[in-house]
């Protein structure tokens, strides 16, 4: 079966259970999209656009017929700006779910505030990964962690000749010769990164039709947990995770969690923060790994996590899901489950290893004064540290060790 064939049919299926995206509104960042065709009555705000962003939204209602365009006509850094700083104006006073897309990009960095505003107010960011056919760092959006990046796949599931790929690309879905209309409201056929990203929103928007209460976290655990691998095994550069392939509606209904909590995990600025990560930083404290308790998920948190995900025997990711909520949730020691502290590298230039001895490889550096989380051990105890921006749990000697005074 086709790429486009399997889209049709997941629409179908979740049409006719009923969820069609009644409770979601799209925010389409683009050239702006004409209410031509079946968008009439469906779009405010922009109305006067050029084919692509008109394009653009009507493959999102191919997926969610009865959602609600916002539509935004983001010629410049600026208008993109001023686009994301009202979704968020707008979003706070709107009972339905707010879905990004921006299927367009830019060099200008500084657009990072606001996209990570948007993605930590819980509003998930889909955005194309370019199609300049080779690697490139420094187009934004889709450069960026928090977005949501989709790079393009032809009809057969291989990635396009012009599909951009980097780090952050995250799924892949379909994006040449993809159906939708154009500015006339006539029916059309275009190719790019541009009309596979609204492919990822729209599937997004039939999730949050079964599940309203999914955060942009879990929603992307759960894309990443659908994904049919393509390239390469696991997340690679050219289609990050795969092809997002939409379970039964019925499983996916069934699937709303148990559990009351966010995914809670280091995001660039605006941090997660709240109550939640309160409780976090205090259940790591009575296990008796150090961390400030200020409700601010920040490197020093992920570090704490890590630590504790690795000493507990879980998967060390920095995030705090199911498993290792269950795992914090068990009664602490009263001795301190691992007893950590904080302490300082005390040496100039100090090798973290991957195990307790000099024959073990290099994780990374530690540099005097730079602040690590130790968990007690003879001659090599473990630690975690922030090392030029990147989390690093392994082994160090501990005579270049020194512990603070404020230490648990």
């Amino acid at each position: 079966m086709s790429i486009q064939e399997k889209n049709a049919e997941m629409r179908k299926t979740y049409h006719d259970a009923g969820y069609t995206g009644k409770n979601v509104v799209f925010a389409v960042m683009d050239t702006g999209t004409n209410p031509v065709g079946p968008l009439r009555g469906k779009v405010t705000g922009d109305a006067d656009g050029a084919d692509h962003g008109t394009f653009t939204a009507s493959v999102i209602h191919e997926y969610c017929p009865d959602a609600q365009i916002w539509a935004y006509r983001c010629d410049t850094p600026n208008a993109m700006i001023e686009a994301m700083e009202d979704v968020l104006r707008r979003a706070k006073g709107e009972t339905r779910r707010v879905v990004i897309n921006m299927s367009l990009s830019t060099e200008a960095e500084r657009i990072r505030t606001a996209v990570d505003a948007c993605v930590a107010a819980g509003i998930p960011l889909v955005c194309a990964a370019g199609n300049d056919g080779q690697e490139i760092l420094d187009m934004y959006p889709s450069c960026f962690e928090s977005p949501i990046t989709v790079a393009a796949l032809d009809n057969n599931g291989k990635r396009t000749y012009f599909s951009t790929w980097h780090g952050e690309v995250d799924f892949a879905d379909l994006g040449q010769w993809v159906e939708g209309i154009n500015a006339e409201g006539d029916k059309d056929r275009k190719s790019g990164t541009s009309f596979a990203a609204p492919q990822v929103a729209g599937k997004i928007g039939l999730l949050l039709s079964a599940r309203p209460g999914m955060t942009e976290p879990e929603i992307y655990e759960a894309l990443k947990g659908m994904s049919v691998d393509l390239d390469k095994t696991g997340r690679d550069p050219y289609t990050g995770y795969g092809f997002v392939q939409l379970p039964e509606p019925e499983e996916t209904a069934k699937e709303e969690t148990d559990m009351e909590e966010r995914l809670l995990k280091l995001i660039p600025k605006p941090r997660m923060e709240g109550a939640d990560v309160r409780e976090l930083q205090t259940l790591l404290n009575e296990h008796g790994v150090a961390c400030d308790v200020d409700g601010i998920f920040d490197p020093a948190t992920d570090a704490a996590v890590r630590a504790f995900q690795e000493a507990s025997g879980l998967a060390v990711d920095g995030i705090a899901g199911p498993k290792t909520w269950e795992a914090l949730r068990r009664k602490a020691s009263t001795s301190g489950a691992f007893s950590s502290y904080y302490g300082i590298c005390t040496g100039g230039s100090v090798n973290v290893r991957a195990g307790g001895s000099t024959a073990y490889r290099v994780l990374g550096v530690a540099h005097k004064n730079d602040r690590l989380l130790v968990q007690p051990g003879k001659g090599w105890p473990q630690v975690a540290a922030v090392l030029h921006g990147s989390i690093v749990v392994g082994y160090m000697s501990g005579k270049y060790i020194r512990r603070l005074d404020n230490a648990l």
